[in-house]
């Protein structure tokens, strides 16, 4: 196996140039994305979060208005910024790191991502915190380029193994801290758990 590092918006050219045979990197499904390349069966139900600093006046989605946000180009945050914020401004950078960056140097007031992510850092860092709002909730898939159904047929089957024999806990366990291990476990494929794919454009759902 041969490993390729993708930023956000290389993940689809990644795919469609043929650099790359699977993208496995947070890739949330979408009906537009689904126009150019296909996914494997959902395998993690993501929401999105926004990480703030605990002593900012950035608390909840509610505090927005007026506020800098940053995120990355090719998501499905800064669209849904966009659609629902439009008194936000928007900070896109073509990386993660990058929108990192302009959030720990001051250049945004939150950082908008998913969960998986944004977790990792509020738990090394006592000046961060992620806010309780969850929206945008949206399951990972492993990105095949359109049309290898050979491929998607192999990976589902694989991913299916996995969610009969719980393999997906343990990874869960050995990944967070202990006391998100609840609730992230809600969020994967287990024997008993289950979920798919929503249809239409949810970053036009403002509620």
């Amino acid at each position: 196996v041969t490993l390729s590092c993708v930023t956000t918006p290389s993940r689809e050219p990644a795919l469609t140039t043929d650099r790359v045979d699977l993208v496995i990197a947070t890739f949330t499904y979408n009906t537009d994305r689904e126009t150019r390349i296909d996914f494997s069966r959902a395998y993690y139900k993501a929401t999105g979060r926004l990480l703030v600093r605990n002593s900012g006046s950035l608390q909840s989605l509610r505090d927005m208005a007026g506020k800098t946000i940053a995120t990355t180009s090719g998501s499905i945050y800064d669209r849904w910024v966009k659609n629902c914020y439009k008194d936000t401004k928007l900070i896109v950078t073509d990386s993660f790191t990058n929108a990192l960056l302009a959030f720990r140097d001051g250049r945004a007031d939150a950082l908008m991502f998913d969960d998986t992510i944004l977790l990792g850092i509020a738990v090394t860092d006592p000046a961060l915190k992620l806010t309780d709002d969850l929206f945008l909730a949206q399951p990972y898939g492993i990105g095949i380029k359109q049309g290898n159904t050979a491929l998607k047929a192999w990976v589902d089957s694989r991913l299916n193994v996995m969610k009969k024999r719980d393999a997906f806990l343990p990874i869960l366990k050995n990944t967070v801290p202990p006391k998100q291990v609840a609730p992230f476990s809600k969020n994967i494929l287990r024997p008993k758990q289950t979920f798919g794919y929503a249809q239409g454009d949810i970053t036009t759902v403002c509620s």
